[in-house]
């Protein structure tokens, strides 16, 4: 019987750890970050884009992914479901394609050149 509730300890901790590195993001993996600061600000938005690793038989490299943080203080703090942006084979190529941020008071201009997201504000919602 110990040596059950001891082996279910080792499991339950190892298993908090994978799940809480899986859940965190690393600066390396981080495309862009922009606050919405003077143009929204009660609450303020914070557009992430990072990349997740990506693979299929015909593609290896990175999908592209953006949230955005609603409120900056911790305990108030929501956020979107990641909204996904598409496929880069390099962080470069990310940076490149989806690393220009812009807040505007319609809405968040995620991209550069002719390829740019719009994500209007009224479509900025929490998650839960």
């Amino acid at each position: 019987m110990l040596v059950a509730f001891t082996c279910l300890l080792i499991g339950y901790g190892t298993g908090a750890v994978i799940s809480t590195r899986k859940n965190s993001l690393t600066l390396g993996e981080t495309v862009a970050v922009r606050w919405s600061d003077g143009i929204h600000n009660d609450p303020a938005y914070g557009a992430h884009v990072y990349l997740d690793p990506y693979m299929t038989n015909n593609f290896r490299g990175h999908a592209v992914r953006l949230r955005i943080f609603i409120g900056r203080e911790e305990h108030d703090q929501k956020f979107t479901a990641p909204h996904h942006l598409g496929l880069a084979k390099t962080q470069n190529e990310a940076v490149r394609q989806w690393g220009g941020l812009q807040w505007t008071r319609e809405g968040l201009h995620v991209g550069a050149n002719n390829q740019t997201t719009f994500i209007p504000l009224d479509q900025i919602t929490p998650q839960w």
